[in-house]
């Protein structure tokens, strides 16, 4: 008939090529999604690794960061003393005092350790005496230095000076310790303990059962111009400079024996 329309044949040219290239555009877009596919891929990954490689950083470097702030802002004559060769019953329970100023902006700074050891004074004095010149310290002999204390020494290196006091703990000077022990009186006529019965009799200023054994060990340490003794002539242990600690008296001797009620 002369109005039909006959659809195009399966062949027809024009029809495959709109084909063709739909196929090649939507082959383009599928290459292309997955190349940016991949690409997010590979960035979340770069991520992750930077993430991890950041996380341990930290934590491999946080405690190291935190002891090098420690030891910048602290004292270093603190640090110096943390490093003296003496044994652990000798640097019990130590308090460390501070005032003035590092760079001895107005007052120069000093520096007050106090430690408890377990031993003796004599044998304490000596391990930090040997442990002081180990390190580099010297005898500092000085007018001013109350060395008429038994176990009071001065020492010095580089601009430093340095007190060492080593004596009885405080409870050795407590006037009950320190009170002669007397025994009751025998019976008239002659009658003694009797036997078998401990003696209860104490030699005078014996002290007590519990003895208070140990040492009180004081380290002070000052800036050498800030230090009167060495600079001023005459400077005694009255004086600025040589005070004496507030424990001991001038004499170095004990507290006077408190007499018997």
């Amino acid at each position: 008939m002369a109005g039909d329309v006959r659809p195009p044949a399966p062949d027809d040219p024009v029809r495959s090529g709109r084909m063709s290239g739909m196929g090649a555009t939507v082959g383009r877009w599928r290459a292309g999604a997955r190349s940016e596919l991949r690409r997010q891929l590979r960035e979340v990954e770069r991520m992750r690794r930077i993430t991890l490689v950041a996380v341990v950083l930290i934590i491999l470097g946080a405690y190291p960061t935190y002891l090098l702030t420690q030891m910048a802002t602290r004292d270093p004559v603190f640090n110096s003393l943390d490093t003296l060769g003496v044994p652990d019953w000798a640097t019990g329970e130590p308090t460390d005092m501070v005032f003035g100023s590092r760079w001895c902006i107005k007052e120069c700074r000093f520096r007050e350790r106090n430690l408890i050891s377990q031993r003796a004074p004599e044998e304490t004095a000596r391990v930090y005496e040997q442990a002081l010149q180990a390190a580099g310290w010297q005898p500092w002999h000085v007018a001013g230095c109350p060395t008429d204390l038994p176990g009071y020494t001065c020492w010095t290196r580089d601009e430093f000076t340095l007190d060492l006091y080593v004596r009885e703990p405080p409870c050795a000077n407590e006037p009950l310790r320190r009170r002669p022990t007397v025994g009751p009186t025998a019976p008239t006529g002659g009658a003694g303990p009797s036997e078998g019965a401990p003696s209860t009799v104490g030699a005078p200023g014996s002290p007590p059962a519990d003895d208070c054994a140990g040492a009180a060990v004081t380290i002070k340490v000052r800036n050498v111009i800030d230090d009167p003794r060495g600079h001023e002539e005459g400077v005694g242990p009255e004086e600025p400079g040589g005070e004496v600690p507030p424990d001991a008296t001038p004499s170095g001797t004990p507290p006077p024996t408190a007499s018997p009620s």
